[in-house]
């Protein structure tokens, strides 16, 4: 199928997709939207595990809504599922989502909902600058996805009374259900793109070299990335070992492992990434059963 239309700032192409899993019927919609300022060609991966919780901006200017801020003394994320592949895209389906935030390692009670439903969790913190950790586990409960079920964020950054850095036409998820205090700040929180190369089944060959891409996303305003290290596990997280990290441009990094043979694994990897900016904001992130292994020639495993 191909369209065509010019190129320029006011170019947008929404489109969504469903998954459906024929086993009992359960779905879930992909929904991409992309502006075409010059011409150029992408590629996009529909439902390549994992599923994550947050966003990228890559344009603070345009009118996007803060997922997870600080307006005032309240600090506030909302659920947002993203595919680890390209966290522009929005993933729906059954699903849910844990989250706490400490202050110097004290856990910090959540304010009650605001009557929008529970996707939206604030927290009323002191107005001084201090140092906050928001652990957050994100359940995917769609049936026909079998890898990457759970996964785990803890985000570790310095937060201090807003001063309005969101600018329209950006919002924060405050003003849109009119509880805001008028001032509303990004908050440092790195996002992490994980894109495996996988095969239509979620899974590569065991016993061979393998590589995938990871890209730390910062914030609007937050500093450079200055790091990042994995780790993968074939044991369900029992054990972990360390993986080759290499710079691969564009702020993304290449990471490179050995699988073992398939009968020293529980037939999955996990992976856990860790990345930090220029001034010591973290992100944490560990994906339980990222990808499958599989026999070599069996399938299509890459």
């Amino acid at each position: 199928m191909e369209y065509y239309n010019v190129t320029g700032p006011d170019v947008l192409w929404a489109r969504y997709f469903t998954v459906k899993n024929p086993a009992d019927g359960a779905s879930r919609d992909v929904g991409f939207t992309q502006k075409f300022t010059r011409p150029g060609t992408r590629a996009e991966k529909i439902n390549q595990p994992p599923v994550v919780q947050g966003t990228r901006i890559d344009d603070p200017t345009e009118s996007v809504i803060c997922m997870a801020c600080r307006d005032g003394d309240k600090l506030h994320i909302v659920e947002r599922s993203a595919s680890a592949a390209d966290l522009t895209a929005s993933v729906g389906g059954k699903r849910r989502l844990e989250a706490t935030l400490e202050l110097d390692g004290v856990r910090v009670a959540p304010n009650p909902p605001p009557g929008r439903g529970n996707s939206f969790v604030h927290w009323t913190v002191p107005a001084a600058p201090g140092r906050y950790t928001l652990r957050t586990v994100r359940h995917d409960d769609f049936s026909g996805q079998t890898l990457a079920k759970r996964v785990a964020t803890d985000w570790t950054f310095r937060s201090a009374s807003a001063t309005g850095t969101v600018k329209e036409p950006a919002t924060c998820y405050t003003q849109w259900i009119n509880i805001s205090s008028g001032k509303c700040d990004w908050q440092p929180l790195i996002q992490l793109g994980h894109d495996f190369d996988l095969a239509l089944d979620d899974t590569t060959a065991a016993g061979r070299p393998y590589r995938f891409t990871v890209t730390p996303h910062p914030m609007p305003g937050a500093p450079r990335i200055a790091g990042m290290r994995t780790s993968v596990s074939y044991d369900d997280g029992v054990t972990w070992k360390p993986a080759l990290v290499l710079p691969a441009g564009g702020g993304s990094y290449r990471v490179v492992v050995n699988h073992p043979k398939l009968a020293r694994t529980t037939g999955a990897v996990s992976v856990r990434t860790e990345a930090w900016d220029r001034a010591g904001n973290r992100v944490v992130q560990t994906i339980d059963r990222a990808y499958g292994l599989a026999e070599p020639g069996r399938g299509n495993p890459r």
